[in-house]
């Protein structure tokens, strides 16, 4: 086992004087690693829902059974500065806020802008009665009901035999 271990050290050791190994290029290349399965798990490229600048807000979707139910963290956005739309098969969150904060004191004057913003494209289930969707903002979470469509029970029937 220490043989072993001592061969990979002096492999790295080689690759590194060749290439000019850092181990910032190592974390890297972990990072695109991860971004590419992200992008299997999610359908599609992290740049895209990231839109350039904004954040893809983090969310947790359940299956209740009759519904799915999706809660998002938004700390500090109004309901009004939140868009949820439909397009397609896919809904998508989005939102964007400016602060402006200025506080002066004794021998200072402080101003800072702010600008936050947010895009999340979720594929929707075709078994969601988009007309049904409701959505609530509470203490930060956004909460995002979409109840499923009642299933057709069929009758069974019997079949004769010729």
């Amino acid at each position: 086992m220490a043989d072993e271990d001592e061969r990979k050290d002096r492999r790295l050791a080689r690759r590194s004087e060749r290439r000019g190994f850092s181990p910032f290029q190592e974390m890297d290349s972990i990072f695109e690693d991860l971004d590419r399965t992200l992008d299997r798990f999610f359908g599609g490229p992290l740049r895209e829902r990231r839109r350039g600048s904004r954040r893809a807000p983090a969310l947790d979707m359940r299956d209740l059974g009759d519904r799915y139910l999706i809660e998002a963290e938004i700390p500090g956005i109004d309901k009004d500065d939140i868009e949820i739309e439909l397009r397609d098969d896919s809904m998508v969150i989005e939102g964007e806020t400016t602060e402006e904060t200025e506080e002066e004191g004794e021998d200072y004057l402080r101003r800072e802008r702010g600008y936050r913003s947010f895009y999340r494209q979720l594929p929707i289930p075709e078994e969601v009665e988009e007309e049904e969707i409701t959505a609530e903002l509470d203490q930060g979470i956004l909460t995002i009901d979409l109840p499923k469509r009642e299933k057709e029970v069929k009758e069974g029937r019997k079949i004769d035999i010729e």
